[in-house]
């Protein structure tokens, strides 16, 4: 088979089809860089904007936690005997309200930096509960003047206590109590709890 003069060879017209390929791809390339560029400023201006305030936030509770006396025994083996001995430990009672009224203002606020904006919101929540002992405590060995009230306690779960800022306090019956980081709502919560005084 022959060729005529200027014809082209297949391997040349493949490298010919590469090199416009490469030089077409030359603006998507920046355009590429140039949207990640602006992505990643934002991604930082918004952290830089949010920083203090938090994400998503959920809260739990509240639970009264009231710590009581009880007693316990364990059963130690002693040169081939078995010995039982009773000691006193601290427990704890957690309650779950009867009745719990809450509502929550949701401020939002839109804040800049350069040409970004995000936008942070300022939750103010008020409610009631009421609590009350339920009727089987005997059952479970727990005795009313087994518990020490004075150090009751009323437990919050939130999910970020970063959202609750540099001086977090709750009002109960007119008292402003400050929150303070606690044992935790129990259950197997996974939220981050807080702990305050029960008035």
């Amino acid at each position: 088979m022959l060729r005529t003069e200027g014809e082209r060879t297949p391997g040349f017209k493949l490298l010919l089809a590469i090199l416009i390929g490469a030089a077409l791809s030359i603006p998507l390339f920046s355009v590429w860089l140039l949207v990640y560029d602006r992505q990643t400023q934002s991604e930082q201006a918004t952290s830089s904007i949010t920083e203090g305030w938090g994400g998503p936030q959920a809260m739990s509770g509240p639970m009264l936690v009231i710590p009581y006396r009880a007693m316990t025994t364990d059963t130690i083996v002693d040169r081939g005997q078995s010995i039982t001995r009773s000691r006193e430990v601290m427990r704890e009672l957690t309650l779950s309200p009867e009745v719990a009224e809450l509502s929550t203002t949701v401020a939002p606020e839109r804040r800049k930096r350069s040409i970004y904006e995000a936008v942070v919101y300022d939750a103010k929540l008020s409610g009631s509960a009421r609590f009350a002992f339920p009727p089987d405590l005997s059952r479970n060995g727990v005795k009313i003047e087994d518990m020490d009230l004075s150090r009751a306690e009323l437990r919050f779960g939130v999910s970020d206590p970063r959202g609750l800022g540099a001086n977090p306090q709750v009002i109960v019956n007119g008292a402003r109590l400050r929150l303070q980081p606690g044992g935790g709502s129990g259950g197997g919560a996974a939220s981050l709890p807080g702990s305050m005084p029960a008035a």
